[in-house]
């Protein structure tokens, strides 16, 4: 229990600091901060000294008011803003996308899936982690039925 306790203790930190250098990059007070993502200024200063997690609502409204990637504000993953996450990518020449150091191959109907989304950011963050994990079990190792077909 108190591994769990610890974790829990570590990401809100963490994400709180995100959020301070998302409000230094933006360069605002944490008063006006909060007033763009309709919180309390207490609200929003605990949420960033990691003593609260940012409720659901909150992210919604760094999502859209923002921009803000919500990969990169809970796992630290990717860039800060959704304009840069698609900026990254390139159309290839068999309809799918990929990313510049090449990780992430995506066909186009999930890529209209992900945009459909986007009016859900946590369920969009968790479909994301699915697909990453997915494809990295698919690039790194051969899963289940791929390995009785090898050793037929």
């Amino acid at each position: 229990m108190r591994l769990i306790t610890d974790f829990k203790r570590k990401l809100r930190k963490e994400i709180g600091a995100r959020l301070a250098q998302l409000r230094e990059t933006l360069e605002l007070s944490k008063n006006k901060m909060a007033g763009k993502i309709n919180i309390s200024r207490a609200a929003f200063q605990r949420n960033e000294e990691g003593q609260w997690f940012p409720e659901y609502s909150t992210l919604v409204k760094l999502s859209s008011v923002f921009g803000v990637s919500l990969d990169w504000l809970l796992v630290n993953k990717g860039p800060m803003y959704y304009k840069q996450k698609i900026a990254e990518t390139e159309k290839t020449d068999d309809d799918s996308v990929k990313s510049r150091n090449g990780s992430l191959v995506m066909r186009e109907e999930y890529r209209d899936l992900l945009d459909n989304l986007e009016k859900y950011p946590v369920l969009r963050y968790e479909v994301l982690l699915q697909v990453q994990k997915f494809l990295e079990n698919k690039q790194g190792q051969p899963g289940p039925v791929q390995a009785k077909e090898q050793e037929s």
